[in-house]
């Protein structure tokens, strides 16, 4: 392995001990078309490899205790009573720098990324989802990024920067749209029947 290469993992071991670590970028010096063809350098391919096939098969297991388990054994901290939905993918090249806190709600066909592969750099990023926060479905949120608590992402969503607590964000990329009160999440009737106008 080259001087590179070992600097690189020297890195990498840093970002995944230190907590205060946000995010780190990598300039490639690898002899490929891009960075991405050398991802089996930064970690052990086949230790990678089978977290896949394991998060590949969580993706089709609806929220459970079990499913959250399975991926705290993998690295991801998982708070108390997330749910995670249908076709959910955390990173599987790094999952130990992405923390999901209670209470958190994950909608169907979301990417968790905590890595980002460029033509000529990649990048390794510690992503947070705070208290309580609900990622509608189709959200993909980019590594290092930090959703705050009570935020919400709109459906089909890029969020590329972080979100303040108590923000709904929606769009590709995220913008803010509203600052949530605690009564914008509670109906206003305990059941409501919405009827087809005739």
């Amino acid at each position: 392995m080259s001087k590179y290469w070992r600097e690189v993992r020297r890195v990498i071991k840093q970002i995944l001990n230190n907590k205060d670590i946000r995010l780190v970028n990598f300039a490639y010096k690898g002899n490929k078309s891009s960075s991405q063809n050398d991802w089996h350098k930064l970690r052990n391919p086949l230790r990678m490899l089978f977290t896949a096939l394991i998060f590949e098969i969580l993706r089709k297991t609806p929220p459970c205790k079990i499913k959250n388990a399975i991926y705290r054994i993998f690295g991801v901290r998982i708070g108390k009573g997330v749910s995670i939905a249908y076709n959910v993918l955390p990173d599987p090249l790094f999952p130990e720098l992405l923390t999901i806190q209670d209470g958190v709600m994950i909608g169907s066909d979301c990417e968790l990324a905590t890595h980002e592969f460029l033509r000529e750099s990649f990048s390794l990023g510690r992503t947070i989802i705070r208290k309580n926060a609900m990622i509608s479905g189709y959200t993909i949120i980019r590594r290092g990024v930090t959703i705050g608590e009570n935020a919400i992402t709109g459906a089909i969503c890029f969020v590329s920067s972080d979100v303040e607590d108590n923000m709904f964000v929606g769009g590709i990329p995220a913008k803010p749209i509203k600052k949530l009160t605690p009564e914008d999440m509670k109906l206003k009737k305990d059941i409501e029947i919405i009827k087809y106008k005739e």
